[in-house]
Protein backbone atom coordinates (compact mmCIF):
# COMPACT_ATOMS: atom_id res chain seq x y z
CA UNK A 1 0.00 0.00 0.00
CA UNK A 2 2.81 2.45 0.51
CA UNK A 3 4.24 2.40 -2.90
CA UNK A 4 0.48 3.53 -4.06
CA UNK A 5 0.44 6.34 -1.73
CA UNK A 6 4.10 7.20 -2.69
CA UNK A 7 2.68 8.14 -6.04
CA UNK A 8 -0.10 10.58 -4.77
CA UNK A 9 1.91 14.39 -5.75
CA UNK A 10 0.04 15.82 -2.91
CA UNK A 11 2.26 13.84 -0.21
CA UNK A 12 4.97 13.87 -2.75
CA UNK A 13 4.69 17.59 -2.40
CA UNK A 14 4.43 17.30 1.46
CA UNK A 15 7.14 14.94 2.05
CA UNK A 16 9.65 17.11 -0.07
CA UNK A 17 8.55 20.28 2.00
CA UNK A 18 9.20 18.16 5.11
CA UNK A 19 12.84 17.78 3.94
CA UNK A 20 13.64 21.61 4.31
CA UNK A 21 13.99 21.35 7.98
CA UNK A 22 11.91 23.92 8.83
CA UNK A 23 9.92 23.63 11.96
CA UNK A 24 6.50 23.68 11.26
CA UNK A 25 2.79 22.02 11.94
CA UNK A 26 0.89 20.61 8.98
CA UNK A 27 -3.00 19.81 9.33
CA UNK A 28 -3.89 16.57 6.98
CA UNK A 29 -7.59 16.96 6.51
CA UNK A 30 -9.75 14.37 4.48
CA UNK A 31 -7.95 11.50 4.91
CA UNK A 32 -9.56 8.62 7.14
CA UNK A 33 -9.08 5.56 8.39
CA UNK A 34 -6.11 2.87 8.28
CA UNK A 35 -5.07 5.47 5.16
CA UNK A 36 -4.03 8.09 8.36
CA UNK A 37 -1.78 5.62 9.19
CA UNK A 38 -0.43 5.22 5.66
CA UNK A 39 0.25 8.82 5.13
CA UNK A 40 1.96 8.56 8.55
CA UNK A 41 4.40 6.03 7.67
CA UNK A 42 5.11 7.08 4.31
CA UNK A 43 6.56 10.26 6.00
CA UNK A 44 8.96 8.81 8.34
CA UNK A 45 10.06 6.41 5.76
CA UNK A 46 11.11 8.86 3.89
CA UNK A 47 12.61 11.43 6.17
CA UNK A 48 12.87 9.61 9.74
CA UNK A 49 11.98 12.50 11.90
CA UNK A 50 9.74 12.39 14.95
CA UNK A 51 5.99 12.62 14.22
CA UNK A 52 3.22 13.60 16.35
CA UNK A 53 -0.27 12.06 15.60
CA UNK A 54 -2.99 13.43 17.35
CA UNK A 55 -6.89 11.98 17.95
CA UNK A 56 -9.35 13.39 19.81
CA UNK A 57 -11.16 10.22 20.51
CA UNK A 58 -8.92 7.32 22.80
CA UNK A 59 -9.91 4.15 20.67
CA UNK A 60 -9.17 6.01 17.47
CA UNK A 61 -5.51 6.58 19.44
CA UNK A 62 -5.44 3.21 20.25
CA UNK A 63 -6.49 1.39 16.47
CA UNK A 64 -3.99 4.14 14.86
CA UNK A 65 -0.93 3.41 17.41
CA UNK A 66 -1.84 -0.71 16.32
CA UNK A 67 -2.57 0.22 12.68
CA UNK A 68 1.19 1.93 12.45
CA UNK A 69 3.09 -0.83 14.26
CA UNK A 70 1.61 -3.26 11.93
CA UNK A 71 2.74 -1.06 9.20
CA UNK A 72 6.40 -1.05 10.37
CA UNK A 73 6.15 2.34 12.28
CA UNK A 74 7.47 2.95 15.94
CA UNK A 75 4.83 4.18 17.86
CA UNK A 76 4.15 5.44 21.32
CA UNK A 77 0.48 5.80 22.60
CA UNK A 78 0.01 8.18 25.56
CA UNK A 79 -2.96 9.16 26.95
CA UNK A 80 -4.41 11.68 30.00
CA UNK A 81 -5.66 8.43 31.62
Amino acid sequence: FLQLYAQNPTLRALASELNNNRRQHYLLSGISGAAQTFVYALLLQYHKKTMLMVEDDADAALYRTRDAVEAGVEAILLTER
